[in-house]
């Protein structure tokens, strides 16, 4: 159905020679940049293979990351450094990369949305609040999922069921107050609580 995705790969080239040439560029780049912002297969392997060598502690160079993936690369990877002039601009050039990204996936959500909107037996209201969790998720910088209420309700009852059932008076972090372990047996996993004096 969409026969052409939003894409940059001439920035795509420029941000990757950018975090070849410059360290405080690469540190920029880590920070802001996924690899799935990548268009092109290939160099979203480049990034990958720069993200493994940064997470490993190993310098990121030219020989590094050819060595990470392999030697088909090596004349892609110094064609990537040979158009780099400047690492200045690597957040707006990073930008651009979301940008292309973002509308990459608007245009996959809506499109399935279509499809699923042709088929007779899917409820249009349905697809209509996944479409809208999973564009929201977009904005968010997170991928959600619609979760029916039903499926909520069955996980609490559970959650319930298995305090209940066990014999430990504190299921989560210990509060050191024996009062407050009493009522919440202990600290949750998505609980926030600030206590101030």
């Amino acid at each position: 159905m969409i026969t052409y995705l939003p894409n940059a790969i001439d920035i795509e080239d420029v941000v990757l020679g950018a975090i070849l040439i410059d360290k405080k560029c690469l540190e920029k780049a880590l920070g802001i940049i996924k690899p799935e912002y990548f268009y092109s297969p290939e160099n979203e392997n480049i990034f990958k293979a720069i993200q493994k060598l940064s997470l490993d502690n190993k310098p990121v160079d030219i020989l590094t990351v050819v060595s990470v993936l392999d030697e088909t690369y090596r004349l892609k990877i110094m064609q990537l450094t040979s158009r780099v002039s400047s690492s200045a601009h690597i957040e707006y050039h990073a930008a651009i990369l979301i940008q292309k990204y973002t509308a990459r996936e608007i245009l996959k959500e809506c499109s399935s949305a279509a499809q699923k909107i042709y088929e007779d037996d899917k409820n249009v209201f349905d697809t209509r609040a996944a479409l809208l969790v999973s564009l929201e998720g977009l904005t968010l910088g997170t991928k959600k999922e619609v979760v029916t209420i039903q499926n909520t309700v069955q996980s609490t009852l559970k959650t319930i069921r298995s305090i209940q059932d066990s014999d430990k008076k504190v299921l989560g972090i210990d509060s050191k107050f024996r009062d407050i372990n009493k009522v919440l047996h202990g600290w949750q996993s998505p609980d926030l609580i600030i206590i101030a004096a």
